[in-house]
């Protein structure tokens, strides 16, 4: 009498999910069950840490795994997941067919789309990388977006992790194991936040890296001034001053005065400040409104550590007043520029750009470099590491670029917005960047220069190059 696993047809019925195998089940699986888990554990990557097994049942087959759950980017276990939708039969066939091993009989119709379902299996032989959103905030959700919209990419499932004392919970990927990519860096295999970012986005932290490159710049802190205090008010030369909470970003706790002298009266002693006077000579528009440009960087730390490369964006955005600027106006319409109104390619009426390109890469490229040398930015020994962030430029008429301030998480519109500030391919472009793939390109992303810090290990000093 014939047992269960004589024949192609029989073969195919034992391997459909959720079909009964009967008494011969327990017998070793076909040839080409075989081939495939030897394919399996030699391409193994990644997740592949068990190696698989087809385990018959007495009531059905399926896929099951030495421990729990451990999705797997190898041939055989993607060949076996798409079984869970009830397709292993045809699918069986097709590898059959493509592995020139004896082909099942089929119906003419059927025999002729044999070739079709061999070309549908190879294409599921594909390594595939996973990531997570751990719902962090930032820009976590949008990278895992852009992420999974390449063909090799999925989606990892999440679990809580642990509650804050505001009661906000906080998840990781399933079995706290280490993904592709995650927001939380201590489950991804490359992080998304800059080991050392806060030297770049506290403002008071900034003076001692970009001094040269930034508007003389004061502090205050419990409601004194910290070191050097700004000249008396007949010296210094007419025009407005700035005092900003040094914490904070996106113009958010900008207040202006006209004297140095009233500075102290516009602080919260709880809070630090700094105070900058504005740029005495603005680049104005043609119509005299000021302007001031949003440039946006990318920052790569390689997985030696020490290494740095940084690309500066070609078209960031000018953010222009809606009023005309004067030297004694004070109003945060006029002064406070925090609209991303025109993409720099496209504005017009100023006539900064794009020769200003050049200067704000040479000075976001210098102050970099001086973060790196001095060991501001920390590198992550075998981990690479990355971040998007924007600075603001205040360009004169002589042609100098004065940073302001750099933005850390900045914003980011999606596809769903207006097609003037949707910032999608540049983000796509970055990813190319950090996670290449055969159909990325780094669009308008240009190399700014490589720099060498110090060591992980030693903490020996390096150079940039």
């Amino acid at each position: 009498m014939a047992t269960p696993w004589s024949g192609a047809r029989a073969t195919s019925r034992a391997l459909s999910c959720g079909r009964r195998c009967g008494r011969g089940a327990s017998r070793r699986p076909p040839s080409w069950a075989s081939r495939l888990a030897t394919q399996c554990r030699r391409h193994a990557r990644h997740f592949a840490t068990r190696v698989c097994r087809f385990t018959p049942c007495a009531s059905a087959c399926k896929m099951t795994f030495l421990s729990d759950w451990t999705p797997c980017s190898t041939t055989f276990c993607r060949f076996m997941q798409r079984s869970s939708h009830g397709r292993t039969s045809s699918l069986a066939s097709a590898w059959r067919a493509s592995s020139r091993s004896s082909v099942p009989r089929l119906s003419p119709h059927r025999r002729a789309s044999v070739p079709r379902r061999a070309a549908r299996a190879r294409r599921i032989c594909i390594m595939c990388f996973f990531c997570t959103d751990c719902k962090r905030g930032g820009h976590g959700q949008l990278y895992c977006k852009y992420l999974l919209e390449r063909p090799n990419w999925r989606t990892f499932p999440d679990e809580p992790w642990f509650q804050d004392q505001y009661w906000k919970e906080y998840y990781c990927p399933e079995g706290r194991r280490v993904v592709d990519f995650a927001d939380e860096p201590q489950f991804s295999r490359i992080a998304m936040y800059l080991s050392g970012r806060v030297y770049l986005e506290d403002k008071t932290k900034l003076i001692d890296i970009a001094c040269g490159h930034m508007p003389e710049t004061f502090i205050i802190e419990k409601g004194a001034w910290i070191g050097k205090a700004p000249p008396p008010d007949d010296v210094v030369p007419k025009a407005p001053w700035f005092v900003k909470q040094a914490d904070r970003n996106w113009g958010t706790s900008i207040r202006c005065c006209l004297h140095p002298s009233e500075c102290l009266g516009l602080v919260d002693p709880a809070n630090r400040y700094v105070v900058q006077q504005h740029v005495l000579d603005p680049f104005l528009t043609d119509d005299g409104r000021k302007c001031h440009v949003k440039f946006y960087l990318l920052l790569v730390g390689l997985e030696d550590g020490r290494r740095w490369n940084l690309y500066t964006y070609k078209d960031g955005y000018a953010c222009i007043s809606p009023h005309k600027w004067g030297s004694d106006d004070t109003s945060s319409d006029t002064q406070v520029t925090i609209i991303r109104s025109e993409r720099l390619s496209t504005v017009k009426g100023w006539g900064a750009w794009p020769a200003g390109y050049t200067t704000c890469k040479e000075v976001a490229a210098q102050v970099v470099k001086q973060a790196v040398e001095q060991g501001k930015l920390e590198g992550r020994d075998g981990k690479k590491q990355f971040e998007i962030f924007s600075a603001d430029f205040v360009l004169d008429t002589s042609g100098k670029a004065w940073l302001l301030e750099f933005n850390f998480d900045p914003v980011l519109r999606d596809d769903d917005r207006h097609a003037s500030t949707d910032d999608s391919a540049m983000v796509r472009a970055a990813l190319s960047i950090v996670l290449p793939w055969e159909q990325g390109s780094p669009g308008f992303w240009d190399f700014a220069g490589e720099f060498v810090g110090r060591s992980v290990d030693n903490g020996a000093g390096g150079e940039g190059a």
